[in-house]
């Protein structure tokens, strides 16, 4: 399956390399493609999915409401495996947040709306990252296959954020010689690049101002590609308890 851009307002900025759709009714046949949709949800719905000459509707719960009753026709176009919709603000503007979910039970597995506000698609936004892996993870699929909408999504748990807090947390519990000894470990570690920068996107993604408090907190500056650019441990280590501190906000229940 490929992925391909289908941006109603032109403005969120996806990269060059990502064909895009102006007519669903021009999608190569024999080609299951997923659209990553910009736009009013009921403008994407009714260009992509219905009948050319069925009423227009003047809202998204109109559309479901004609969808479940009938009077309205979902017909995907040859070639179109699943749309996911989204906007600069969540659940692509859609209120109350449920009605997403009655958008999406109309094709299950086949429409998605995405939670979140998207304010950027550009390389090296966090949207970006997540639309790569998704990407990479449609193109191994066959026709008729389970789309994976939940890497376009949030982890439910901030993972990577927990597994540096447990580092730390070791850190500050260990004597002086014991702390050499899990930095060195921890430097070797190949990976660990990848760690932090998923790390700064769940903070960021879940406290106000993430990037600003993150770096107050004397945790390090991370590049696009995982890179760490000041100092890591060494800085962490000079103010271990406000990097702990900054942490333990994202999930309060943890204790100190």
């Amino acid at each position: 399956m490929n992925v391909m851009i289908y941006d109603s307002t032109g403005d969120k900025g996806f990269p060059d390399d990502y064909s895009r759709i102006t007519d669903f009714r021009t999608l190569p046949h024999g080609n299951s493609i997923v659209a990553i949709c910009q736009g009013n949800v009921v403008d994407v719905l009714s260009r992509s999915l219905t009948e050319q000459h069925a009423p227009r509707v003047g809202s998204c719960q109109e559309w479901v409401d004609q969808v479940r009753s009938g009077n309205r026709r979902i017909i995907w176009p040859p070639g179109l495996a699943g749309l996911a919709i989204l906007r600069a603000v969540a659940y692509a503007g859609l209120k109350p947040s449920t009605l997403a979910n009655q958008v999406e039970e109309r094709a299950p597995g086949r429409i998605h709306i995405v939670s979140y506000g998207v304010g950027s698609a550009e390389p090296g936004s966090l949207f970006e990252r997540r639309l790569r892996g998704f990407t990479e993870a449609v193109a191994e699929l066959r026709p008729g296959s389970r789309i994976p909408w939940e890497l376009l999504e949030p982890a439910s748990w901030p993972e990577n954020l927990v597994s540096i807090y447990l580092l730390l947390k070791s850190l500050a519990l260990s004597p002086p010689d014991r702390r050499s000894q899990i930095a060195d470990v921890w430097h070797r570690q190949a990976w660990r690049g990848r760690v932090w920068a998923a790390a700064l996107d769940e903070y960021v993604e879940a406290v106000k101002g993430g990037p600003q408090l993150w770096h107050e907190a004397g945790l390090p500056e991370i590049s696009d590609d995982g890179t760490v650019l000041d100092g890591e441990l060494g800085l962490v280590l000079e103010r271990l308890d406000a990097a702990l501190d900054a942490i333990r906000g994202v999930f309060p229940s943890v204790g100190s």
